[in-house]
């Protein structure tokens, strides 16, 4: 018999992180029991392929405003996609997307947020909720308000709200309007930020006064 595919919605929680998955090739580090680690389904065929990086725009969003409901801090967006407060890591996402005949048959949202983890092996930018705020956190509890979250931004999607969405991630984004130093292979260079394309690649102003593109991993910024 075939296996039947998992409903849109459909939530895999992972207890134990043993070798976390990230952009292209970073791993996430997770105590047992400490952190949330999971996967959303959902089939967003609604969706445009070139449209693609509004679904890390929504669930970017969702993290953010679920550190901000459980605390009295502000958090960022560090694009690509990583959850910031100052200048450390708190959360990150990762999303993978089966397409067919030209559409987003599925996409798998991958999400790791520290919550209650306070050392972090060799990553000296990690931090968790504890970390800030020096509580423990009920991981369902913070669990059912981010899935809430995701949802409320998963039906704007659908309803096609870009505009709400992108203003909303412009004014969570690391750096906006900022000038910020960046690596590119070894070559230190201040830029400032000026937003995101339609593909998902960083806009930034350079010196010169001119705009230019990078796509992930062609840059990284540096701290």
């Amino acid at each position: 018999m075939a296996k039947s595919e998992p409903i849109e919605g459909t939530v895999i929680i992972t207890d134990k992180q043993t070798n976390g998955k990230g952009q292209i090739g970073n791993t996430w580090q997770s105590e047992e029991g400490k952190n949330l680690t999971f996967s959303i389904i959902l089939k967003p065929t609604f969706l445009k392929i070139e449209d693609q990086f509004m679904l890390s725009k929504i669930v970017s969003l969702a993290c953010v405003e679920t550190f901000e409901y459980f605390t009295s801090k502000k958090f960022k967006i560090k694009w690509p996609n990583d959850i910031y407060i100052e200048n450390n890591k708190i959360g990150g996402i990762l999303i993978e997307n089966m397409l067919s005949n030209g559409k987003i048959a599925t996409s798998i949202l991958g999400v790791g947020l520290n919550i209650n983890q306070e050392h972090f092996l060799n990553l000296p930018r990690a931090v968790s909720l504890k970390n800030v705020k020096y509580n423990n956190y009920n991981l369902i509890s913070v669990l059912e308000v981010l899935l809430k979250k995701i949802d409320v931004y998963y039906l704007k999607l659908r309803k096609g709200k870009f505009d709400e969405i992108n203003n909303l991630y412009i004014d969570k984004m690391l750096g906006f309007e900022q000038e910020r130093i960046f690596n590119e292979k070894g070559n230190l260079f201040k830029a400032i930020v000026k937003g995101v394309n339609k593909q998902g690649q960083l806009i930034l102003e350079l010196e010169n006064g001119y705009q230019q593109v990078f796509s992930f991993k062609e840059i990284s910024w540096h701290f």
